[in-house]
């Protein structure tokens, strides 16, 4: 029986007293064991049934076998007159189960009133566990090369400045276990973003086990722009009159 895989075993049993006298069985049904449940009629036919992956305390002691790890389930099958027995051994193998990863969300970014130089600053968590006894998790991340502006056709330096803010990871960690997220970026050129106008760009977070089993989650950031206020700018156009030689008096 293979975890995740075939989660049922069955067989026939053939039994015979002192006397060679072929016999019936004493009948169960959901015998439970370390790992399954067992049953068996009176003709010998018997099934084994692997605890289902349903959060349950049996069902977790299932998931929690480690890939390539060997285990075995043991019965006592009995006759029915109680003179003869045999034992039924089911040989469970396990498998890797993917783990799990969840990262906070970020918070929005508002444009700054005076914008031409913003800092920008926002942190997180990055939770992951693996139900496989041992296992162990790295976290990676990677752009998902997303970045728009909405208003058009964002900068290329700024749109590489802002990407480049992220970061996360860890390697070889226990589960379940947890890391920081972070983003920072200084000096950051937003004022041309009008009002409600948008930046938005994503992150994808992987969380990988030592047995190739992965999962992932996704940081999104959205920065939104404000109304700036307008700027008067005084002019001086004023100048020297000087009176001509000539001039007429009106």
């Amino acid at each position: 029986t293979i975890e995740d895989t075939n989660t049922i075993a069955s067989g026939d049993l053939d039994i015979v007293n002192a006397e060679n006298v072929q016999l019936t069985f004493t009948s169960q049904t959901g015998t439970t064991g370390e790992y399954g449940t067992f049953s068996v009629n009176a003709a010998g036919n018997w099934v084994y049934e692997l605890y289902a992956n349903d959060e349950s305390e049996n069902g977790n002691k299932v998931q929690a076998l480690e890939e390539g790890t060997v285990v075995t389930d043991t019965f006592t099958v009995l006759s029915e007159d109680g003179t003869t027995s045999e034992e039924v051994t089911v040989t469970i193998t396990g498998t890797n189960d993917n783990p799990t990863v969840s990262a906070t969300a970020s918070t929005e970014i508002i444009e700054d009133k005076d914008a031409s130089a913003q800092d920008i600053s926002d942190r997180g968590t990055v939770s992951f566990d693996d139900i496989d006894t041992n296992d162990v998790i790295d976290i990676t991340f990677a752009s998902d090369a997303n970045i728009v502006w909405s208003g058009g056709e964002i900068d290329s330096t700024l749109a590489a400045q802002l990407v480049a803010g992220f970061t996360t990871g860890v390697t070889d960690a226990d589960a379940a276990g947890s890391t920081a997220w972070t983003y920072n970026v200084e000096d950051a050129n937003l004022d041309f973003l009008a009002k409600d106008e948008t930046i938005t760009f994503s992150y994808t977070v992987t969380a990988a086990d030592n047995n190739d089993g992965t999962a992932t989650d996704t940081v999104s950031f959205t920065i939104t722009g404000t109304n700036d206020r307008p700027k008067i700018e005084t002019i001086d156009k004023s100048g020297a009159l000087i009176e001509a030689d000539d001039a007429a008096i009106l």
